[in-house]
């Protein structure tokens, strides 16, 4: 079966860190079960938590990331130079702020800038509703 059938079929897939999240991000996938190798990555579901801890994981595994892009459905897409790419839910604006607080932890974990510049940035893009390329190095 083509994993465009398999994303079609099913919101909480097994979706392994690499080319094929791009295709969820662009299929607006919010539920799925990441996979790359041994690290034990939780099940995504626009949870800010585990968004930032998967990331933190990946971090620590893949070094930083060279891109972060944004979708329409709030989806987050990071991306490595090895071609691995991971689709984080759960920073879209929410519940009391909980999304872009966590956002930029990541964005600062990740060496894009200061936590609380970050913040006020992802407020902003949120009121812009700016999608694309929104990090970069």
């Amino acid at each position: 079966m083509e994993i465009l059938e398999i994303l079609n079929q099913f919101q909480a897939d097994r979706i392994s860190v690499g080319p094929q999240m791009v295709l969820a991000a662009s299929k607006k996938m919010e539920w799925y079960k990441p996979v790359m190798g041994g690290l034990q990555l939780q099940e995504e579901g626009g949870h800010s938590e585990v968004s930032l801890k998967n990331l933190n994981l990946l971090i620590e595994k893949l070094g930083l990331p060279k891109k972060v892009e944004r979708y329409s459905n709030g989806g987050i897409l990071v991306s490595w130079e090895d071609d691995r790419h991971y689709l984080a839910t759960g920073f879209e604006v929410g519940y009391y702020g909980a999304g872009p607080y966590y956002f930029s932890l990541f964005g600062e974990k990740a060496g894009f800038g200061d936590r609380e510049e970050l913040y006020s940035a992802i407020v902003k893009m949120d009121r812009e509703k700016t999608l694309g390329i929104i990090w970069q190095r």
